[in-house]
């Protein structure tokens, strides 16, 4: 629950502020900063990590990640969504997150690239082995 509510947040703090793209979060910083007292959508993301990554259950991890990499290619950061898909190991999750990622690549205008996305995550759900699951998360990609 605590790793859906920071990512929630992330997503609304994302919405709300101006985040600088193609930048990784300075470790340094974030140490130094509250995120709790003043948030941001560098130390969030650090906290939605961490926290995924202490849950120890690979499909709530996997949901988190997909989330992370949503919002930041919500917020232009396409690079950095593409390399956190890379950490999603469950390929639902994964599929799921590069379909948003070619949905927020339309949107910016960048339709080639949001081809591509889009390609590749239909070769991700190509990958999965239950017909079911596979034609579960292609309903997910279509609507």
């Amino acid at each position: 629950m605590r790793t859906v509510l920071l990512v929630l947040a992330f997503g609304l703090l994302v919405a709300f502020t101006t985040h600088a793209t193609n930048t990784e979060p300075d470790a340094d910083k974030l140490a130094e900063a509250d995120c709790y007292s003043a948030p941001t959508a560098d130390c969030l993301f650090v906290l939605v990590l961490k926290t995924a990554n202490e849950n120890g259950d690979a499909w709530h991890r996997a949901g988190a990640l997909a989330g992370i990499a949503i919002r930041q290619a919500q917020s232009g950061d396409i690079d950095g969504a593409l390399k956190t898909v890379n950490e999603i190991d469950d390929l639902w999750h994964r599929a799921g997150a590069l379909a948003g990622i070619a949905t927020a690549q339309a949107l910016s205008g960048d339709h080639r690239a949001a081809d591509e996305t889009l390609a590749t995550a239909l070769r991700t759900v190509n990958e999965i082995d239950d017909p079911w699951h596979r034609a579960m998360t292609l309903a997910g990609i279509a609507s």
